[in-house]
Order: structure tokens, then C-alpha cells, then sequence
């Protein structure tokens, strides 16, 4: 199965983190990114995942905080339709 890499810039992950529900599903997803440096320089959390939790995530993201939804599909490792 393909995994797929979410690169969640800094500032919407912390905006969705502080907007979902802990006890959901989609929360336990988010916390299990990686802190890291893009090729930029800028700080993003990376999460790889199947297709069906990076769906979910987007999903809550597309939710919680649309905003930020335009940024994190333009880091996406996968590109497409997911």
C-alpha cells in the first residue's frame, strides 16, 4: 500500500490541533506528525499515512479550519486525489 506524507505548515496544524476534539480520531492522527524543516526552511509537521486516515485528516481539516486547507494540499507528497 502507498503511504502518503502530509507536510502540515506550523501555524494550520496548530490551528487544527486546537480545534479538534481530543478524544477524535482524526486529534490522535494529527499528534503523530514529526516536527521537521521543509526544503525552505519552514517548519511543518510530517505525517505519512495510508490513504483512508490522510483522507480523514483532510477531511477535519477541510472542517475545523478551511484556511488552511489551500496550504497543506500544495505540500503534499502524494499529489492527487486522495
Amino acid at each position: 500500500m502507498v503511504k502518503i506524507r502530509l507536510d502540515i505548515p506550523i501555524e494550520p496544524y496548530l490551528l487544527c490541533t486546537t480545534r479538534c476534539g481530543i478524544k477524535s480520531s482524526e486529534y490522535i492522527l494529527l499528534k503523530n506528525g514529526i516536527v521537521s524543516r521543509n526544503d525552505d526552511g519552514q517548519e511543518v509537521v510530517q505525517i505519512l499515512c495510508d490513504r483512508n486516515p490522510a483522507k480523514r485528516i483532510l477531511e477535519a481539516i477541510a472542517h475545523l479550519c478551511p484556511e488552511a486547507l489551500p496550504k497543506i494540499q500544495q505540500h503534499l507528497e502524494f499529489p492527487g486525489d486522495v
